[in-house]
């Protein structure tokens, strides 16, 4: 009898911790999956920002085929981003490869474009948020089933709170964001991104198992048809685009 209540002791402990490990910081601790955010581009000048952010976003025709939601795939400590404009209009993929240390920057809309840079850079779009200096808080607040943290990142153009998590494990999580001295992974924020001030918040993360790969291996890999270009080239070419759906 003492020998089947150890079996079955034992065997409770390992479906507990096969379920996922979930420790006190709140939410299944995890390092390969996606996360989904929503998105929302504010144009209300009634709201405490600055309201040159708001007017930008008021004025162009571009918000209305802007994303309500994207994608963060993550595995390896590899990092995808992925915004694709509303009917294919356009989109975007911030590939950042923890092994080679390059973050690329595919943007398709005219032409296929890939820009490069490496890992202690910036990534493309937020020239408005750099130097962003992080101060933590003893906040908390729970965000897609994960308790976080919060934080105040402040630069010269924005002030915005960042919920962030320690329990989806990304080595430099925030490599070439505006975030990059953050200790953890974003769940809820504001950003400046190619001049448009843009609310993000996650709605769910997905888990990697055995029968539900949500993680595509080509995800982080710059397909053979994207042309190598530099950064002026790639914002002549945004440019261009904001001017004609303005």
């Amino acid at each position: 009898m003492k020998n089947t209540i150890s079996r079955l002791f034992f065997v409770l402990i390992l479906a507990i911790t096969a379920a996922g490990c979930i420790n006190d910081a709140g939410g299944r601790v995890i390092s390969e999956g996606v996360i989904t955010y929503n998105m929302n581009y504010p144009t209300d000048t009634t709201l405490n920002i600055d309201r040159s952010l708001i007017e930008r976003n008021r004025k162009s025709a571009l918000v209305s085929v802007f994303p309500s939601s994207i994608k963060l795939y993550f595995k390896d400590n590899n990092t995808a981003m992925v915004i694709n404009g509303w009917a294919g209009a356009f989109s975007f993929r911030y590939i950042n490869n923890y092994e080679e240390g390059k973050i690329h920057t595919l943007f398709r809309v005219l032409d296929k474009l890939d820009y490069c840079t490496d890992s202690s850079s910036m990534q493309f779009g937020y020239r408005e948020m750099t130097d962003m200096k992080i101060s933590y808080t003893q906040d908390t607040m729970t965000i897609a089933g994960y308790l976080c943290k919060k934080a105040v990142a402040e630069g010269q153009n924005i002030k915005t709170d960042v919920w962030y998590t320690n329990n989806i494990k990304i080595k430099n999580a925030n490599t070439g964001n505006p975030f990059k001295n953050l200790d953890g992974v974003p769940l809820k924020f504001n950003v400046l991104l190619s001049g448009f001030y843009m609310e993000i918040e996650a709605d769910h993360v997905e888990m990697h198992n055995k029968d539900n790969k949500v993680v595509p291996d080509d995800i982080f890999t710059v397909p053979s048809d994207y042309k190598s270009v530099t950064e002026q080239d790639l914002q002549e070419l945004l440019t261009t685009f904001q001017r004609r759906n303005h």
